[in-house]
């Protein structure tokens, strides 16, 4: 898949959304969260909120930009189609 198709079926996955959180990479690939580690190592991200329950450990929760997610499974991953 192209960069652009992936983009959209992920932001369509997330409704619409421009910045994603591992997990949902991870329900996009039907893959664990753990083993997604290698496509968002090197993204730059946001915090997802100071909410209390939005934070794990004391850190908030990453968010990366769709479009360098996409980025990122085209260069590291093998998708079909």
């Amino acid at each position: 898949m192209k960069k652009q198709a992936i983009a959209k079926a992920l932001q369509e996955h997330v409704e619409g959304a421009c910045f994603v959180t591992k997990a949902d990479i991870a329900r996009f690939l039907k893959e664990s969260p753990n083993t997604i580690n290698d496509i968002v190592d090197r993204l730059d991200w946001i915090p997802a909120g100071e909410k209390k329950e939005r934070q794990r450990k004391g850190k908030p929760w990453p968010k990366y930009f769709v479009e360098d997610v996409a980025e990122s499974i085209v260069n590291n991953r093998r998708i079909p189609g």
